[in-house]
């Protein structure tokens, strides 16, 4: 085992001991648990006279404390190696702040070498000793310092800042070293981090003045606007002869034009700030195509082009959209194809491309047989202020921001656009849009709350619900108001519960007794296993049997809806939930589930939901609706929100009419916007259902009638403090 040539070694090592010289050694050889150390003592025996008669051999086993000794000899060249080549500054300190051991790297970073600095006060190092002090106090306390900054003199005399980690060691009576030190140089780091925060500074000055700015010109260049335009069709309607009739129609396009490029400056200045939010609402599909033809149709026949619009037969009827901003990415497009073409065609086209659910992606195409354009143009047409013909002698005018609009107003709406062109054969500029499709028309959605009455809504059928909510007060009042609309209803408190609920269900050997879910709503924040883990979980399970799940919480932003509906939710409602809408949910979602389902035959006709006629004139408060919140957090939650709308309202209120009265009618609609969600949700009806009434004809560009609008909302208003305050 122990090979020849250890053999021969050991043979002569005893020849040795019987000449009688003691021999100490060590043999190394390989056995089949690997390479194997022994230690040797031989020594002589000697007998009376001299003689050595026998030699005593002693082998003792050293594998271990050999291998312990090979891995430190290897971790020792292999730390410094780390040493020698470290780029930060490694070094120890003892008790008396001197330093005791200091790495190579000093000498690149400091330019001192070891042996200037090694027995030298670290403080003679620091530009501020009183601040190195304090963090060796501080690491004296603590045991460890972390992310300590100072700054240090180079051997030149130059100035660099330091990182510092700093660790107490293990006080072992052999060493004088105490503190280990690890300094990093951030002087470059620290640089580049200042003119960061400076150009952020600057942007975020700059991004102010622009804003502060274009608010002033809003306001500056409106008003004289609104004032000329007023004025010209007060003109218009006085005798003129035809030549006096001419310059004031020449003069009034002027004008409008002028507002236009206002607009459309305001409009990408609002998209660029991230201020850009779409005003989705129920609207016909088919009415934002006629509404453009309606438009452009004289525009067009001025030029003898022939404008016409073709929409694909699987369109939805009705979608969730913001019609104006839909109809302005479609008026850009049109313009531009009626402004390049003459005595030709512009064909409006819309297509379904995909469909998940109720999703349905879009794609609008605007074709013209115009002039075209060239392939080196093509890539200008989407920037801001550009345009394709920039000469000085350009036969068409324009911002050349309209496409750039539309082509963010179409990322706002998840889509995108795109162009494909030939010159002399005409264009076709095209953008896709998602939209969600919907059951509630309109004039549906105007009258929803006047038209539901609650109390036995589901006469002829009773969908069976399954309300998941953390929260006791949450789940009485949503399930007493389906209940009370003819609904079935049962609780689950907590994700676990809900599925539960829904295996007992989908298990249950008699299923006419015991009905499977209808619909499920389902809260998103709950503890333990949220909304969003419970649906994947029942999906896992279930699979296609479950049947629609409606996330119902407090978060109300776009993104987060489009959020629960990725992560495996079906449909979405806000908190704080209304009745109404709440059961209108139940209706749109059980009335497409029984279509699918049942079969076709006359004795089954469709259920009529019960219909109450509209009162001629609303309370001015809602007796019902606050009853609702009454139920839900007694009188001092309703005291609380209606004194915190009071003071909303009063300054939406008074900002629409000061606003009205500088001609900035987009500030009118938004404070309308505002003022009709929070008071109809609280149920001040008079003042909801003007903001509503008049925000609608706004959204049309109908202005007629607001200043009437706006004085009948500020009497409905003194209307409800009156009444508020009985």
């Amino acid at each position: 085992m122990i090979g020849d040539e250890n053999r021969q070694r050991l043979e002569e090592r005893y020849r040795q001991a019987f000449r009688g010289h003691p021999q100490n050694f060590e043999l190394h050889f390989m056995t089949p648990s690997g390479e194997t150390y022994f230690e040797f003592h031989l020594n002589p025996i000697l007998l009376a006279g001299g003689v050595i008669d026998e030699v005593s051999g002693i082998a003792r086993n050293i594998t271990n404390r050999r291998r312990a000794e090979i891995a430190t000899r290897q971790s020792e060249e292999k730390f410094r190696g780390i040493f020698e080549n470290l780029q930060d500054i490694y070094a120890r300190v003892d008790r008396q702040g001197r330093v005791t051991m200091i790495s190579p790297s000093v000498f690149k970073r400091m330019g001192y070498t070891p042996e200037e600095v090694l027995g030298q006060e670290i403080t003679k190092f620091f530009i501020d000793e009183n601040a190195i002090r304090h963090a060796m106090f501080k690491l004296g306390r603590n045991r460890s310092l972390r992310n300590f900054e100072a700054s240090m003199r180079r051997k030149d005399g130059s100035e660099r800042q330091y990182m510092f980690n700093m660790l107490m060691l293990n006080d072992d009576p052999g060493s004088n070293s105490v503190v280990a030190v690890l300094a990093r140089d951030i002087t470059e780091l620290k640089k580049q981090s200042a003119e960061l925060v400076k150009a952020k500074d600057e942007a975020e000055r700059s991004l102010k003045v622009k804003e502060q700015f274009l608010a002033n010109m809003s306001h500056e260049i409106r008003t004289p606007m609104n004032g000329i335009i007023g004025m010209i069709d007060l003109l218009n309607d006085t005798q003129l002869d035809e030549e006096q009739r001419s310059y004031v129609k020449t003069v009034k396009r002027s004008s409008e034009t002028l507002l236009n490029i206002l607009n459309d400056i305001l409009d990408l200045s609002k998209i660029e700030a991230g201020k850009m939010v779409l005003h989705e609402s129920p609207v016909a599909f088919k009415e934002i195509f006629e509404k453009l033809i309606a438009l452009f149709g004289q525009q067009a026949n001025s030029k003898n082009n022939d404008l016409t619009y073709h929409l694909g037969p699987d369109l939805p009827t009705f979608v969730i959209a913001d019609q104006t901003r839909l109809l302005q990415i479609l008026s850009n497009l049109t313009s531009n194809a009626i402004k390049f073409t003459e005595q030709g065609t512009i064909r409006v086209e819309a297509s379904l491309i995909s469909k998940r659910g109720k999703f349905n992606r879009i794609r609008v195409a605007v074709i013209d047989s115009g002039i075209g354009i060239s392939p080196q143009n093509i890539n200008l047409l989407f920037n801001s202020f550009s345009q394709v013909d920039t000469s000085s002698r350009k036969s068409f005018g324009g911002t050349g921001l309209g496409l750039a609009i539309s082509k963010e107003l179409a990322h706002l709406m998840k889509g995108e656009v795109g162009v494909e062109s030939t010159v002399g054969m005409g264009s076709t500029f095209w953008f896709t849009i998602e939209l969600k499709e919907t059951a509630i028309s309109p004039t549906q959605q105007t009258t929803e709350v006047a038209e539901i009455a609650l109390a036995n809504f589901f006469s002829t059928y009773h969908p069976n619900v399954l309300l998941v909510d953390d929260n006791a007060v949450n789940r009485k009042v949503a399930s007493e108001i389906l209940r009370k609309s003819g609904c079935i209803v049962t609780t689950a408190d907590s994700g676990p519960a809900a599925i539960r609920e829904v295996e007992m269900r989908e298990t249950a050997e008699n299923k006419e007794e015991y009905k499977g879910f209808d619909v499920i709503f389902m809260d998103i924040q709950m503890p333990d296993m949220d909304g969003v883990e419970t649906t994947r979980r029942l999906r896992t399970q279930f699979g296609k049997n479950l049947p629609t799940i409606v996330a119902m919480t407090a978060y109300s932003m776009k993104e987060d809806r489009e959020r629960f509906i990725s992560q495996g939710l079906d449909d979405y409602i806000a908190k704080p939930i209304r009745a109404q809408s709440l059961v209108a949910k139940v209706k749109e979602l059980t009335d497409a589930n029984r279509a699918k389902h049942a079969p076709v035959s006359p004795s089954s006709p469709t259920p009529k939901p019960v219909v109450k006629e509209i009162e001629p004139a609303l309370p001015i408060i809602d007796a019902d609706i606050v009853g609702q919140l009454r139920d839900i957090g007694g009188q001092d939650l309703v005291d609380s929100i209606m004194e915190e709308f009071v003071t909303e309202a009063t300054d939406l209120v008074n900002g629409s009419l000061s606003a009205y009265s500088l001609g900035d009618i987009p500030t009118v609609k938004s404070h309308l916007h505002t003022l009709k969600g929070s008071a109809g949700t609280i149920g001040v009806s008079r003042v909801a259902d003007i903001a509503r009434t008049a925000e609608g004809k706004l959204k049309v560009n109908d202005t007629s009638g607001l200043a009437d609008a706006l004085q009948a909302l500020e009497q409905a208003f003194e209307e409800f403090l009156a009444e508020w305050k009985k």
